[in-house]
């Protein structure tokens, strides 16, 4: 197992968030964590990765016991989380905070940089962070689509040993030309981005001041009684108009019990013979009516 979690336990005073949290992840499996809004998922990925320490419980990675690192030191044995909701840094400016959006013409990145820097160097700064965020979103999605071609070679590789074939050999082979697929394809990635890359200016012209919502000028309409009286087409009784009928008209559908079919019934057949059997032996005898039921 590379990360193992043992009845791990986070309370905040008389809350608990998390209690005896068992998982265990293989090394190159994808695990999901799915829950409603405020079952603790996001408190798990804090306790795991160092933000929160655990009330109780261990928490194993490759072997070691991570559970009362920082959250810099689970870092550097090789977990980090990101964030759902980007925040700025409290400790930084505010020219240091300031991100700039360049798009490559199908997604548009959300670049963080130093503002100043960006200006001393006439914007060099900028595209050094726009390298940045291009490389790592390149690899991010070719290494999700990488494991999925991984588990999908896993499976087509188990029928080589119906042909005499070593399995393994050929998993090491075909993952590895798959792993340089990757890499050729992260680069194509990052050059078309880098070079479509621009930043998205809104013309001038099209500012212009926001006006109220336009309202139906209703002075060349005209009613006659004659249009109102066909919507009830005449039939209405007097004092009711076509809510009502329409609410007296829509009623809701009755039905009987639902039998199950592993329900026992009692049946009443055609020589006066009464049988309790489950519904699913006497079924074919009702719809053909020989038998009816008594309960």
């Amino acid at each position: 197992m590379i990360l193992q979690t043992q009845g791990v336990t986070k309370s905040f005073g008389r809350l608990q968030a998390l209690v005896n949290v068992d998982l265990q992840v293989k090394p190159g499996e994808i695990f999901g964590i799915a829950g409603p809004n405020g079952a603790g998922k996001s408190t798990l990925f804090n306790v795991i990765a160092g933000f929160y320490p655990p009330t109780s419980g261990k928490i194993i990675f490759n072997g070691h016991n991570i559970t009362r690192l920082n959250s810099h030191q689970v870092c550097r044995k090789g977990i980090a989380r990101t964030f759902q909701i980007p925040t700025t840094f409290h400790t930084l400016t505010v020219y240091q905070n300031i991100v700039v959006p360049i798009s490559d013409g199908t997604k548009v990145f959300q670049i963080l940089t130093h503002l100043e820097s960006a200006y001393d160097s006439q914007g060099i700064e900028v595209l050094r962070s726009y390298e940045k965020t291009a490389v790592l979103a390149a690899i991010d999605e070719s290494w999700k689509e990488h494991l999925r071609e991984l588990d999908d070679l896993k499976q087509s590789v188990q029928a080589a040993t119906y042909e005499q074939k070593d399995p393994l050999l050929i998993y090491k082979f075909e993952s590895h030309q798959l792993f340089m697929d990757m890499i050729d394809r992260v680069n194509r990635d990052v050059v078309s981005s880098l070079l479509k890359g621009y930043i998205p200016l809104r013309d001038s012209s099209q500012i212009q001041e926001a006006s109220g919502p336009r309202r139906l000028d209703l002075s060349n309409f005209e009613e006659s009684k004659s249009d109102i009286g066909s919507a009830y087409d005449g039939k209405k009784p007097p004092g009711q108009g076509p809510d009502q009928q329409q609410q007296r008209r829509m009623e809701p559908v009755r039905t009987g019990k639902k039998i199950g079919r592993n329900e026992l019934v009692k049946v009443r057949y055609s020589t006066g013979e009464i049988v309790e059997a489950k519904y699913k032996k006497v079924e074919q005898d009702i719809n053909s009516g020989r038998c009816v039921l008594t309960t």
